[in-house]
């Protein structure tokens, strides 16, 4: 298995900086993680940052 198919940790973060998701991909398959959205090695991405996903609340 040479090094392209390795997969790594990586945070898709939106305009604003806030992580979003995270993912692992290998960095070379074509991945498009949205409008706006860029791909960060986990490594190097700040640690705070990390927005949950909404959650529905009953009323």
């Amino acid at each position: 298995m040479g090094d392209h198919d390795m997969v790594k940790r990586y945070v898709v973060v939106n305009e604003a900086g806030e992580t979003i998701n995270v993912v692992l991909w290998d960095g070379e398959t074509d991945f498009d993680p949205g409008e706006g959205m860029r791909l960060i090695p986990q490594a190097e991405a700040p640690p705070s940052q990390y927005v949950p996903a909404p959650t529905e609340q009953s009323e």
